[in-house]
């Protein structure tokens, strides 16, 4: 993999990160295993 390609799929991975984090449920859910790890 060159550095374009694996940028492009950092990219990727990150809009569909946000789009899956703006989901208010899985918000929740993930606040709460930030305070679990902590």
């Amino acid at each position: 993999i060159n550095a374009k390609t694996q940028q492009e799929a950092q990219k990727t991975l990150e809009e569909i990160a946000r789009r899956v984090l703006s989901n208010p449920v899985i918000e929740t859910f993930s606040c709460t295993l930030t305070e679990v790890q902590n």
